[in-house]
Order: structure tokens, then C-alpha cells, then sequence
């Protein structure tokens, strides 16, 4: 049975790696990509600022396990840590665990302790292993030694942040995929008024395009002036 029924977390299925602008980050694409078809890279861990594109890349990289016949669990700690640690028994028989903001289970003795015996289960069970956190894994303060080390063990990598022609990018790719046209002009208008990060730039198309079909008008900059106030 697919763990993603049993547990009460979700990942949006609509989170692909075609609306990812990897930037200076291709080589961690790269590895994610050999992580599913060949398990090379077993264990992966990413760290970055926050909203840089970590839960995009978990989500993406969780679908695309589950496209290609891989049974994908992932695990979104701001949701996880509100239930009991030994939540995490029997997750090792999944393909892939992709374990969102690990940082968030440091400090809670209770809760290491179930996710370095997950970690070891699951290396026991060749399970693919995915993290993503704010720090590397010496940085994010674990009480367990053993954790912060079995963490480093794979490919650490740091996300290097999409600079603003990059953000454009971005909005356009999404926009096309949602049947829009956005041009040059209001991708930068966009980037130089909204909050950057990956999150908020895809629920700002989702807006756009809902506008966009309500008042049957193409995107200019009046038209996403008057819709988005606060641009």
C-alpha cells in the first residue's frame, strides 16, 4: 500500500522537475535523476534558505519516482513533527524517502532517535534516501552525533539561489505551462516587485492565469497591476 494513503501528509502532484530553472544547480539535477534510475547517488541531502526550492525539488523528485514505477513516500517535518515519532516505522520499504526540513526534528531527542533508526533500517533495505534542510547536516544543531554523521554520508549539496533573469524564466516556463503567455515585460516586472522564492512565484501564476480567464485578456503590465495590488 502506498504510505502516502496511510499518513496524513500530501504532496502536490502537479510539482515537476519541467518547472524547475535549475540555474547553477544542474549538477544536483543530475544526481537526482541518477538517484532514480540507478540508485547511485542512495543518499542525497540539500540544504538552502529557505523557500530556495528545497520542497519543489522533494515533491518533483517524489513524482517522478512514482511516474517511474518507484513507490515514493514524502515526509514534510513542519507536519510530521505534530505526530508521534514512531510514525516512522516501516517507512524503509519504500523506494524513496524524501524527508522535507530535517532540521526541524533536531533537538527533539525523541525524534532523532526514530529517524537514525529509520536511516538505518532504510540503508538496510537499499531505500533511496532524500533531505532537504536550512543547514548542512554539521550545521543543523542534532543532538546524536551518529545522525549528523550518517546524514553526511551521501552527496551534501548546497542550492545556489536563482538570480532575477533566472526568476524570469521561471514565470514564463510556468505560465506556459498553464496555457499562458507571459511576456518578457511582465516576468520582470513580476521578479522586481514580488517576493522571489520558488513558492510564492508558482501560487503567483495560479492567480494570473485565474485572472487571466475570468477577464479573457492576455498578460500586460496594467492587467497584472490592477490584479496584483500589492506588485
Amino acid at each position: 500500500m502506498n504510505q502516502q494513503l496511510i499518513l496524513p501528509l500530501a504532496v502536490r502532484t502537479s510539482t515537476q522537475f519541467s518547472d524547475y530553472v535549475a540555474g547553477d544547480n544542474q549538477m544536483l539535477l543530475d544526481a537526482l535523476h541518477q538517484q532514480r534510475a540507478e540508485c547511485e547517488h542512495a543518499l542525497i541531502y540539500l540544504s538552502g534558505e529557505l523557500n530556495s526550492g528545497r520542497t519543489h525539488l522533494l515533491m518533483a523528485q517524489s513524482n517522478a519516482a512514482e511516474a517511474e514505477g518507484l513507490h515514493a513516500t514524502y515526509l514534510p517535518c513542519d507536519q510530521l513533527i505534530e505526530l508521534q515519532p514512531d510514525i516512522l516505522k516501516g517507512l524503509e520499504q519504500a523506494d524513496l524517502l524524501a524527508i522535507d526540513d530535517v532540521h526541524l526534528l533536531a533537538g527533539e531527542p525523541a525524534w532523532e532517535q526514530s529517524l537514525f533508526n529509520l536511516f538505518n533500517r532504510a540503508k538496510a533495505k537499499h531505500c533511496r534516501l532524500l533531505f532537504s534542510a536550512a543547514q548542512r547536516p554539521a550545521g543543523s544543531n542534532f543532538l546524536l552525533p551518529d545522525l549528523s554523521s550518517r546524514l553526511s554520508w551521501g552527496l551534501v549539496y548546497r542550492l545556489k539561489p536563482l538570480n532575477d533573469l533566472e526568476r524570469e524564466q521561471l514565470l514564463i516556463n510556468l505560465g506556459a505551462r498553464h496555457g499562458l503567455t507571459m511576456p518578457t515585460d511582465v516576468a520582470h516586472y513580476l521578479v522586481q516587485r514580488q517576493p522571489r522564492d520558488m513558492t510564492h512565484l508558482i501560487k503567483l501564476v495560479e492567480q494570473l492565469d485565474q485572472a487571466s480567464l475570468q477577464e479573457q485578456r492576455c498578460l500586460t503590465v496594467p492587467f497584472v497591476r490592477k490584479y496584483m495590488p500589492q506588485a
